[in-house]
């Protein structure tokens, strides 16, 4: 269970990354 939670928060935190990546 935790490690799903940690597995979604990184999910998003990699897509985030790649969103302002390409904003650039």
């Amino acid at each position: 269970m935790l490690f799903y939670y940690y597995a979604h928060n990184f999910e998003h935190a990699i897509k985030f990354y790649f969103s302002c990546s390409l904003s650039r």
